[in-house]
């Protein structure tokens, strides 16, 4: 008599873990504002960061960084936005917001030896109150690779008639530099309609 070996199943894939939805505020743990006109002064320790664009090597550049955290068991990052408190701004002045390469001290960063960028720029009009940009792509990447934060500049540097920002430092202790990022879960794609018989 033969007898019948019971033969175990394909083993079922692990069900995914469901997305605890979550929002979260941070505030800066650095930043500082360095001065093209004073390329070895450090700024780390000012309540107001300057953005400025300016002729005859004086623009200025707000560099800030956050502990972001990594998104949830089963989350992606929804939206992620840079929030800013300018005290006095230039409305016909684009700022540009855009990931460092590198990472920098907060006490000892200068313009001679701020750190290169990489990646794309989120893009905003200045102006006086809050600023906000979307830099969900640049909080993917550093989610991704390494987080050395941002830094944030004129688009059109150096120019005749630019214009200066002055926004508020984490050292002002009010309204200080956060960013806000929304942890959801992925989207799923919708089916598309079903083929043409042939």
């Amino acid at each position: 008599m033969v007898l019948g070996l019971a033969v175990a199943g394909p083993a079922q894939a692990a069900e995914a873990v469901p997305c605890q939805e979550s929002t979260v505020t941070l505030t800066a743990q650095a930043d500082a504002w360095i001065d093209e006109d004073g390329s070895m002064s450090n700024k780390g320790s000012d309540s107001i960061l300057m953005v400025r664009s300016a002729a005859d090597g004086k623009n200025a550049r707000a560099l800030v960084r956050f502990a972001v955290p990594a998104p949830p068991a089963g989350c992606v990052v929804e939206f992620a936005r840079l929030r800013m408190f300018v005290s006095s701004g230039d409305p016909s002045s684009r700022l540009e917001v855009v990931r460092l390469a590198f990472g920098w001290s907060e006490n000892l960063v200068t313009w001679s030896s701020q750190p290169p960028t990489v990646g794309s720029a989120a893009v905003a009009w200045g102006g006086d109150g809050h600023m906000q940009w979307n830099v969900r792509s640049q909080v993917e990447d550093m989610l991704g690779s390494a987080n050395h934060g941002f830094v944030i500049r004129d688009a059109v540097e150096s120019a005749e008639a630019g214009g200066d920002q002055s926004f508020h430092s984490r050292e002002k202790g009010d309204e200080p530099p956060q960013l806000v990022v929304r942890f959801a879960a992925p989207q799923t794609e919708a089916p598309g309609p079903p083929a043409e018989p042939t």
